[in-house]
C-alpha cells in the first residue's frame, strides 16, 4: 500500500473497484485470487491506464473475462501495461467479430425449430416495472445480437452460460440500454456480476442503482 496521499487514494479506488467486481465465491476462484493480487501490486498502473470511459470496475471485469478466456493467471510480476493492452485488443476483436466465430457442440435437444440454440433457463423471472426492464437472454441468436447492438464481447460468454456459470440479461432503465451479467453464488441463488452500457461504458448511477434494486427483486422471485 503506497504512503503518498495521491498514490494511496488511487490504490484505494482501484482496490475498491476490484473488491466490488471480483467475488471470493466466484466459480473461477483461482483467477479471482490471481487478479486480486495483481490489482493490489499494480493498482497505480491500472488506475493510470484504465479505460476512463468505462470506469475502473468495468476495466477489472474486462481483465477477468480476458484472463478466463485465455487461461491467464497473472502473477504479481506480470507486466500490467502489456496485460491491459492485450485485454483491450482482445475485447475489441471479440466485439468486431460479433459472435461470428463461435464454435460450440450442439445438443439437438436444445435446438429450436428454427435452428437457434436455447440457452439454460435463468434462475429468475424477467422484471418489467417502474421504468425498469430486465429480460433474460434465452437464445444464442439473442446473445449474438446483444453483443452486436451493444458493441461488447458478451457472445464470448456462451461457454459459461451453457455451463450455468453465467446468465446474461438485456436491460433498459428509462431509455438507457444495458447488458447485465449474473452469476450463481454459494450464499444466494445468484448475484449481480456486471452492468455495462454500450461499448462497455459505465452506466449512470441512477441506472446502476435501479438494476441493483431490480436484481434484489429478482432474487426474491425465483422462476417457477
Amino acid at each position: 500500500m503506497p504512503r503518498a496521499p495521491l498514490a494511496n487514494a488511487r490504490w484505494f479506488r482501484t482496490m475498491k473497484a476490484s473488491c466490488a467486481t471480483l467475488r471470493i465465491d466466484d466459480p473461477h476462484h483461482k483467477t479471482v485470487v490471481a487478479l486480486s493480487r495483481f490489482a493490489s501490486r499494480h493498482a497505480a498502473a491500472i488506475y493510470a491506464r484504465h479505460r476512463r470511459r468505462v470506469g475502473l470496475r468495468q476495466t477489472i471485469a474486462e481483465l477477468r473475462d480476458y484472463c478466463l478466456a485465455e487461461g491467464r493467471l497473472p502473477a504479481r510480476d506480470t507486466d500490467p501495461i502489456a496485460l491491459l493492452e492485450e485485454c483491450r485488443a482482445w475485447h475489441e476483436e471479440i466485439a468486431r467479430l460479433g459472435g461470428r466465430e463461435l464454435r460450440v457442440t450442439l445438443d439437438e435437444s436444445v435446438l429450436l425449430d428454427d435452428g437457434d440454440l436455447a440457452l439454460p433457463d435463468p434462475p429468475c423471472e424477467d422484471v418489467v416495472a417502474g421504468g425498469v426492464e430486465v429480460r433474460a437472454i434465452r437464445t444464442l441468436r439473442a446473445l449474438v445480437e446483444e453483443g452486436r447492438a451493444m458493441h461488447n464481447c458478451v457472445a464470448s460468454y456462451l461457454g459459461e452460460i451453457l455451463a450455468r456459470r453465467s446468465y446474461v440479461f438485456s436491460a433498459r432503465v428509462r431509455g438507457e440500454r444495458l447488458t447485465v451479467e449474473a452469476q450463481p453464488s454459494r450464499r444466494r441463488p445468484f448475484v449481480l456480476a456486471q452492468v455495462a452500457g454500450e461499448a462497455n461504458r459505465e452506466p449512470s448511477r441512477a441506472a446502476r442503482a435501479a438494476i441493483e434494486e431490480g436484481f434484489a427483486t429478482l432474487a426474491a422471485r425465483p422462476a417457477v
